[in-house]
C-alpha cells in the first residue's frame, strides 16, 4: 500500500511537524482544520504509528515520527535536485558533491573559491549528510566519506585537544602542560564532542585520544551534537575542550581562533574516502582539483 497518495501529503506533513499545530497548518495549507487531521490520520494507518502526538496544547513530532520525516526531507530534497539537474543540463556544467555537513562547511566550502578561479565556467552543487540516515541512490557526481574503510585514503587526519584562548587564560592551559596536568584538565572541564553513530564505522576521536593517553573517562558527561561544525563552534566559543579533527579545525587554528595542544597530537584512525563513477569533465576537473587542495593540506596538517 502506497503511503502517500498525492506529493500535497508531505507537504502537509512538513508543515505540521513546523507549526506544531494542525489549526495553524490548515491555515497556512489553506484548507480545514479537520481536512489536515483526516490527512495525517490516514497516513499514520498506513504507517502503522504515529506521527504526531496530540497534546492540548497542539501537537509533537513523536520520536518515530521525527526519524521518518527526516527521510521524507531527505528524498524529498533529492527529487527536487534531480529535476533541476534534468532541467538545467544544457546549461554550465554541474559537479554535485555529497559529503559530510562538517567537512562540507570547515573545509570544502572555504576551499571553493579556489576551484572556481580555476574553473569560472563550472559549478559546484554541494548536499550534506550528518547522521545515519542516508538515502539508497545518492543523487551525486562525488562522495565524500569519513570513516575507517579499505582502500587510499584521500586525507589522512590528527587529532588533537584544542579550546579557545579565553578558555586557556580561564583554565590555565599552557603549551607546555605535563600529561599528568592535562589528564587532571580533562577530567574536571567541560568536553564537547560530536555524536557517533552505530551504522557508520566510525572511531571516536575523544575516546581514541582519551584511550592512547591513559584519560580515564569512565562515567564523564559531555555536551554532543550531531556535526562536527556544531561542536567547533561551541568550542570557539570558550564553551570547553574538544579533540580536534585537523580538516574540522586547521582554519579556526590558523586563524587564532583556537589553540591546539601540539605535543599531544596523533594520527586518527579516521580518513576521509572520495569515489566517482563519474567520467564527465566537470566531474574529473573537481577530482583533480580536490586532489590538489588535498596535498596542501597534508602538508600543512604535518607542518
Amino acid at each position: 500500500m502506497a503511503i502517500f497518495s498525492n506529493l500535497s501529503q508531505i507537504r502537509t506533513l512538513q508543515v505540521c511537524s513546523r507549526v506544531k499545530s494542525f489549526t495553524i497548518a490548515a491555515e497556512s495549507l489553506n484548507c480545514s482544520q479537520s481536512a489536515i487531521s483526516q490527512q495525517v490520520r490516514n497516513i499514520e494507518e498506513r504507517l502503522g504509528f504515529l506521527v504526531f502526538k496530540r497534546t492540548s496544547k497542539g501537537i509533537q513530532v513523536t520520536p518515530s515520527g521525527q526519524r521518518f520525516l527526516e527521510v521524507v526531507s531527505y528524498s524529498w530534497g533529492n527529487i527536487e535536485a534531480a529535476a533541476d539537474a534534468e532541467r538545467h543540463k544544457s546549461n554550465q556544467p554541474i559537479v554535485r558533491i555529497h559529503a559530510p555537513a562538517g567537512f562540507a562547511s570547515c573545509w570544502l566550502m572555504p576551499r571553493i573559491p579556489n576551484f572556481y578561479k580555476q574553473h569560472p565556467n563550472l559549478q559546484v552543487e554541494i548536499d550534506t549528510f550528518h547522521s545515519e540516515v542516508q538515502p539508497m541512490n545518492i543523487n551525486a557526481n562525488v562522495k565524500i566519506s569519513y570513516g575507517i574503510a579499505s582502500g587510499q585514503p584521500a586525507m589522512q587526519e590528527t587529532i588533537m585537544p584544542v579550546f579557545s584562548p579565553e578558555f586557556a587564560r580561564k583554565h590555565q592551559i599552557s603549551q607546555d602542560i605535563s600529561i599528568t596536568d592535562l589528564r587532571k584538565k580533562m577530567l574536571q572541564l567541560p568536553l564537547i564532542t560530536e555524536l557517533n553513530y552505530p551504522s557508520i564505522p566510525t572511531e571516536d576521536s575523544l575516546y581514541y585520544w582519551a584511550r592512547s593517553f591513559q584519560v580515564n573517562l569512565h562515567n564523564r558527561a559531555f555536551r554532543k551534537h550531531s556535526q562536527s561544525n556544531i561542536v567547533l563552534m561551541d568550542v570557539e566559543f570558550g564553551l570547553g575542550i574538544t579533540i580536534g579533527r585537523s580538516c574540522i579545525t586547521m582554519d579556526s587554528l590558523a586563524s587564532g581562533k583556537l589553540i591546539g595542544l601540539q605535543k599531544y597530537k596523533l594520527t586518527s584512525p579516521c580518513s576521509y574516502y572520495i569515489s566517482s563513477t563519474d567520467k564527465a569533465k566537470c566531474t574529473i576537473a573537481f577530482l583533480d582539483w580536490f586532489y590538489e587542495e588535498t596535498q596542501t593540506t597534508l602538508l600543512q596538517i604535518k607542518a
